[in-house]
């Protein structure tokens, strides 16, 4: 983690990191962005996970999309999210791209992201300063555009777990199944005894 997080400072502006690629390979391909370096966080140790410890879901940098759909917790555990990775249509973007890196697009048509700011979670950053941690309402600046600093990138996603009173639902305004969201709404609403008592 340290070694990419100094490539990724030296470089500055100039590099973009690279696990899954679906988004980068094809901004690159149509030139919007042409970086001189790529770093890559493929073969790093122990970012491939998706787990629950201490009362919550953990997600590593190198998960797939699919390797969340496919977990047990979070289908029994974490439904709003489930419902939200299940949605995205393309089985090949699934098992190709990494749900940290759908959320680092920054893109207000990320599914995903909805579901997750509804569950409050946090991502963990690691840099040249050392790790913190960030709320993922508190992560977006602005379309494409992130609280990551230069030699930063996010290794981890933190979803605690919700209460039993606790149900969510999520939804988006597509032409066809294939399509990017107009629309995303994910919502999580915690009734105790009739009573709302959080919604998010």
């Amino acid at each position: 983690i340290k070694e990419a997080s100094d490539l990724l400072q030296s470089f500055g502006e100039k590099a973009r990191i690279i696990a899954g690629g679906v988004d980068l390979l094809a901004r690159m391909r149509r030139r919007e962005i042409t970086p001189d370096a790529l770093v890559s966080i493929k073969f790093i140790p122990g970012l491939d996970f998706v787990e629950e410890a201490d009362g919550q879901l953990r997600i590593g940098a190198l998960a797939s999309i699919r390797s969340v759909e496919l977990s047990k917790v979070v289908q029994e555990a974490y439904p709003l999210l489930y419902e939200a990775v299940h949605s995205i249509h393309s089985i090949q973007v699934k098992n190709t791209g990494t749900l940290i890196g759908n959320l680092c697009i920054a893109t207000l048509a990320s599914d995903i992201a909805a579901a997750l700011v509804a569950l409050d979670a946090k991502v963990k950053i690691a840099g040249p300063s050392g790790e913190r941690t960030v709320p993922l309402e508190e992560f977006y600046l602005g379309v494409r555009k992130t609280v990551l600093q230069p030699g930063e990138f996010v290794t981890e996603v933190m979803v605690p777990r919700p209460s039993s009173e606790a149900k969510g639902a999520f939804l988006k305004l597509v032409r066809n199944a294939t399509d990017i969201a107009k629309v995303n709404v994910a919502v999580l609403l915690t009734v105790k005894n009739g009573v709302c008592e959080d919604a998010r």
